[in-house]
């Protein structure tokens, strides 16, 4: 940690100054000083509580996707059909794709209807997309939200195992979804559903159909409670070439894609 880390960390402790209130400083320049606002002519909404102004940093200022650029250019000539968005949060990793390829289809899922909301904002204007107000699962039964997982924050919300029916959201299987909507190729699916990957990716067995017919994906993995030698061993013997870039690990199908 850093001197001026250091500095922010106790001011926010002493004075109960809000943790994100140095961002919003700091994003200032981007004209990100009020909730909604535009970003390259997008306009975007941001609540001023939450984890949304760190989300906006990670994916549209700091571009923690931009890796996915270049594995787009070179395996699928610059040009991007369809993505899948699973754990869309608010939709700024589409508007990212959006920006970067403007005739994308567009599927977006997302369990939290808080977070849909302020994801309905942001896509509107946007015709080309799909939302599912699911949580991604390895059954339909239902499952509840867990706002236990690292900050609480909307941006860490994971899916659980429920053992009532109190507070239920609505769960379904990734393959299930492709094939109600009748996405039967993927060329770019992420994931980032806070830990639910080892569920989804380990233990549903019609992933791999998914991913059969996947040309790239990234999926985020939470080391607390997901197995990233199990995953990646997984996505591995499936006919993915891996590149790990931080949490996140990006894959390129080699039977889809021709690998160099």
């Amino acid at each position: 940690m850093n001197l001026i880390d250091l500095v922010r960390r106790v001011l926010v402790k002493i004075l109960r100054i809000d943790k994100d209130f140095f961002l919003r400083e700091e994003l200032k320049e981007y004209k990100v000083d009020s909730e909604k606002f535009c970003w390259n002519d997008i306009p975007i909404y941001l609540r001023n509580s939450g984890s949304d102004y760190r989300v906006f940093k990670q994916v549209l200022i700091d571009e923690e996707y931009s890796f996915f650029n270049h594995l787009i250019n070179y395996y699928l000539n610059g040009s991007v059909k369809n993505l899948v968005d699973a754990g869309a949060n608010i939709g700024l990793t589409s508007l990212y794709f959006l920006r970067k390829y403007p005739h994308v289809q567009l599927m977006l899922i997302e369990m939290d209807s808080k977070n849909l909301q302020v994801l309905k904002r942001n896509l509107t204007g946007f015709s080309d997309h799909i939302v599912v107000n699911k949580a991604l699962w390895i059954h339909s039964n239902g499952v509840v939200i867990d706002r236990t997982f690292r900050d609480g924050q909307s941006w860490s919300l994971s899916a659980k195992e429920s053992h009532s029916d109190l507070e239920l959201v609505e769960s379904a299987v990734l393959l299930n979804i492709l094939n109600d909507h009748k996405w039967h190729e993927i060329d770019v699916l992420k994931i980032d559903i806070e830990g639910a990957e080892q569920k989804i990716i380990i233990e549903e067995p019609s992933f791999i159909n998914v991913i059969d017919k996947t040309k790239l994906l990234c999926i985020e993995i939470h080391d607390e409670v997901a197995s990233r030698i199990q995953i990646c061993d997984f996505l591995s013997k499936a006919g993915f070439q891996l590149y790990s870039k931080g949490e996140t690990v990006f894959g390129v199908n080699k039977k889809l894609c021709e690998f160099q």
